[in-house]
């Protein structure tokens, strides 16, 4: 599964957890193709994550 977010508050790690999948990696990407007021640095983390057979049975 891959999920791309502007994740500033960090959010995704816990999302993650109760969804109960494993974080494989996050990659972080600069955005720049942004315009108008808001073009400066801005970066979205990609992240993906797999199924966890363990957590996931019941």
């Amino acid at each position: 599964m891959i999920i791309i977010a502007g994740d500033r508050q960090n959010l995704y790690p816990d999302i993650a957890k109760i969804c109960k999948v494993e974080e494989e990696a996050v990659i972080q990407r600069r955005v720049n193709r942004r315009t108008g007021r808001r073009a400066g640095e801005f970066y979205e983390s990609i992240f993906i994550w797999k199924k966890n057979k363990y957590l996931n049975a019941t």
